[in-house]
């Protein structure tokens, strides 16, 4: 435990790094690994609205989410931390960000299954959770950011929703995110092929 810094049992770490951050722990039984993934079109979109929100980057939305899509630091560099913590294989337990807004209690008793524990939680106590983190807390949490959007005339019609690339993406995008992440739509089986 001592080989990473600040970690204590149990340990609970939500992040986008990459598995060798968590090298000390890959090969021991008793941890579990989630690891939640979606669309990354809807990914990109996301990180553009973010990135602008943050005052991170200034510039037209759809500059900005070309240069997302063609920077190392953003959409490859997904792709990459994805493969790898798929090629942990039975380690990792898999679940998309659709599967999540579709039943978060389904999703939530399925992790619990993967981690060895499910047997020990009332199942009250999922639905009680369930009930206090909200999507409308969510939602409400997200007030300040979309406020700021607007402020630079930025209005998102989804936030949160699967599919929002389609009302963002110009054909220069999908031309591009095809050249560069095609392959990983039709690996993550968002898509069958490259026509689309």
């Amino acid at each position: 435990m001592d080989d990473i810094d600040g970690v204590h049992d149990p340990f609970f770490h939500f992040t986008h790094a990459p598995p060798s951050l968590f090298q000390p722990l890959l090969d021991k039984d008793n941890y579990r690994f989630v690891y939640q993934y979606r669309d990354p079109r809807d990914s990109v979109s996301s990180w553009a609205y973010n990135e602008i929100s943050e005052g991170n980057i200034e510039g037209d939305i759809d500059d900005v989410r070309t240069k997302i899509i063609m920077s190392r630091h953003s959409l490859t560099e997904h792709v990459t931390r994805a493969r790898e913590w798929f090629a942990l294989g039975a380690r990792v337990h898999r679940l998309t960000f659709e599967e999540m807004k579709a039943d978060k209690a389904a999703v939530i008793a399925k992790i619990l299954d993967f981690a060895t524990i499910l047997p020990l939680i009332d199942p009250k106590v999922i639905e009680e959770s369930l009930a206090e983190f909200s999507d409308q807390r969510y939602t409400d949490s997200l007030k300040v950011k979309e406020a700021r959007l607007f402020e630079q005339g930025l209005v998102r019609a989804k936030r949160g929703k699967s599919s929002t690339w389609v009302d963002t993406f110009t054909p220069a995008d999908k031309m591009l995110f095809k050249k560069i992440a095609g392959d990983f739509l039709i690996e993550l089986g968002y898509e069958d092929d490259f026509n689309w």
